[in-house]
């Protein structure tokens, strides 16, 4: 069964009928522990160079380390891919972790806010689902597990 999880802090910004647009900004694949520390730095560069708040920097970092460091311990290998967003006359970043592992057998589980045992920033997928606008995790039909994080420019 897929799960779906959508966080959203603000109303919906957006008409039906403004197109939405994205260019993809650049992809990282995940496969040694380096690869944690590139997509960080590349989240927190393109936080800068959109002229995303402080605190959405940080944030944005801090859900990419996480998110990557996941797809390291977890599925061995995959992906993340940055994307700019404009949709009408709202801007924004997104990043979408995509695995080769197992996926996760149970998404809601996985979802509850509890401590990390391991060496990371503890802050796990809940974590994650808190320091973005929007926040999308399934299993893929073709094996592994999507993670999507969008930020909203404010």
């Amino acid at each position: 069964m897929e799960s779906k999880f959508f966080k959203k802090h603000l109303p919906s910004p957006f008409s039906p009928y403004q197109p939405k647009r994205e260019q993809k900004l650049h992809q990282i694949e995940i496969q040694k522990e380096i690869d944690i520390l590139k997509a960080a730095n590349f989240a927190g560069q393109i936080a800068e160079k959109y002229h995303l708040t402080s605190f959405q920097r940080v944030a944005f970092t801090t859900v990419a380390a996480e998110l990557s460091r996941n797809i390291y311990r977890y599925a061995k290998k995959g992906k993340v891919v940055f994307y700019h967003i404009l949709w009408g006359k709202k801007e924004g970043l997104r990043a979408e972790f995509i695995d080769e592992g197992p996926g996760i057998a149970n998404i809601e589980l996985a979802m509850t806010p509890r401590k990390s045992s391991q060496k990371s920033l503890g802050i796990g997928l809940s974590g994650s689902r808190e320091l973005v606008d929007e926040f999308e995790i399934f299993n893929r039909p073709e094996g592994g597990l999507c993670v999507k994080a969008t930020l909203w420019k404010r």
